[in-house]
């Protein structure tokens, strides 16, 4: 195991303490530690939905937490944190999924980080961590312009830091997605303020709208105001072939899900996940529409 060092990547961690917290396997990957934690980088590909097949646009960046060698619920990690360590292990673990993404060698894929606004207690912080971002993965070379930050914006502790991290995204060239829309505290005002270029649909509210009518027609309402203000949306959490019927009518240009794929730190080569999803667009009816 391969300890980050000062020369690696051509440029220094912004502190000592994260250079200390990345490790490289034998294998290549690279894992992270943090108070007893070991942390890994996991890969969903999310899928683009066009005339007559299904590509991959590119993959989310998740966390896989574990201690003493058992499985810790990413969740269960983030509320053990101190206000005061979030902003760290947020810039921790974007660090570990850059080099990871980087070993998986797929350079023309879009990369989805996502990013907790809530661990950004200043926009002078937010800027120049995304500043430094860019750098990290361009010396990696992964380009700015296929990155895709995810954004909680119900999790944002003030507007203005919000709008600051958005402008900064970007002015680097990203794009942003606004993720786990349609829950809590969710509201169009402010995706209307942020125009995002994605909005990714909270993969709870397909699950629920599936034994409630009423829900279900909320998806449906939110899927049709998405699409008249011309904003992309990515459907989360498939988990069958009526899941993927239902977007696909409803216009989604994305989709992401344990039925088209789950997440894995050794993500299959893209044209096994197409051929894959080929198959279940056979199974879909001609009439479903989807977005070119």
């Amino acid at each position: 195991m391969h300890q980050l060092t000062e020369g690696d990547g051509g440029m220094s961690e912004p502190t000592a303490l994260v250079q200390t917290q990345l490790f490289q396997m034998d294998t290549g990957q690279w894992i992270g530690q943090y108070a007893g934690y070991q942390l890994v980088s996991h890969f969903q590909p999310i899928a683009r939905f066009c005339d007559d097949h299904i590509r991959v646009e590119g993959y989310e960046a998740l966390i896989r937490p574990s201690r003493d060698g058992r499985p810790i619920a990413p969740p269960v990690f983030f509320e053990t944190l101190q206000s005061n360590e979030s902003f760290h292990v947020d810039w921790l673990c974007r660090a570990l999924h850059l080099r990871n993404f980087a070993n998986l060698n797929r350079p023309d894929k879009k990369l989805y980080l996502n990013l907790d606004p809530a661990a950004y207690d200043s926009t002078d912080k937010s800027c120049s961590q995304i500043s430094i971002m860019k750098k990290r993965a361009e010396s990696m070379g992964l380009q700015s312009d296929l990155l895709v930050c995810e954004i909680v914006e119900h999790n944002s502790m003030a507007d203005d830091a919000l709008y600051a991290a958005i402008d900064q995204f970007r002015s680097i060239g990203s794009r942003i997605a606004i993720d786990d829309f349609g829950t809590d505290s969710s509201n169009f005002d402010r995706l209307l303020k942020m125009k995002p270029d994605i909005v990714k649909i909270d993969g709870t509210l397909l699950a629920k709208s599936r034994q409630s009518p009423q829900l279900r027609k909320l998806y449906q309402n939110i899927a049709a105001l998405l699409n008249d203000l011309d904003i992309e949306f990515a459907s989360e959490g498939i988990e069958d072939l009526e899941d993927l019927k239902f977007v696909l009518e409803l216009g989604a240009t994305f989709g992401q899900g344990f039925y088209l794929a789950r997440p894995t730190d050794q993500p299959a080569n893209d044209a096994t996940y197409e051929k894959t999803w080929k198959t279940a667009l056979t199974s879909a009816p001609d009439t479903v529409a989807a977005k070119p």
